[in-house]
């Protein structure tokens, strides 16, 4: 059996699966209807984004020999839950490999999902360099409201948006 055969990823606990049939296809399961095929080409990015992120998962969650994750643009197409959840799950894994993820969801900046020491921002000066701080780095304490903070401007990083 090809890899493309083996796909199975789970999204919803035990009601909806999905798992490649062909190269063409992807066979949606779940609970509430039957199972059928879908065309590759009918699938949301979200849902490719996904498939295309388990293998890279897989092999790190059996394999501790593996460092780093690296993930650009992790929520691109997918909701935040979907994507809190797999930072959840990739925590809990037993030698989780270290996590570098960038995103635009603010969502995500949340103190019971990641610490502080955690959320790495960047800010582009006048002359285009673009500088990475740790919100560490700023005053704060555990436990406070990371998204607030960032569009108070607490945390600089955010776009300048010319109006006119």
């Amino acid at each position: 059996m090809r890899f493309s055969d083996k796909i199975e990823v789970n999204l919803r606990g035990d009601r909806s699966k999905y798992k490649a049939h062909t190269e063409n296809s992807l066979y949606a399961q779940n609970c509430f209807r039957r199972g059928r095929f879908r065309p590759w080409k009918e699938e949301s990015d979200g849902t490719k984004g996904l498939i295309g992120f388990w293998l890279p998962w897989l092999m790190v969650e059996n394999d501790s020999s593996f460092g780093v994750l690296v993930i650009d643009e992790f929520d691109s197409s997918l909701h935040p839950k979907i994507v809190a959840s797999l930072v959840e799950k990739h925590l809990a894994y037993e030698n989780p490999a270290q996590l570098i993820f960038s995103t635009h969801d603010t969502h995500l900046m949340d103190t019971k999902l990641l610490r502080r020491d955690q959320f790495w921002l960047t800010e582009r000066d006048a002359n285009g360099a673009t500088a990475l701080r740790s919100i560490y780095e700023f005053e704060g304490r555990e436990g406070e409201d990371l998204e607030k903070r960032y569009y108070e401007g607490r945390y600089r990083g955010l776009p300048i948006v010319r109006r006119g």
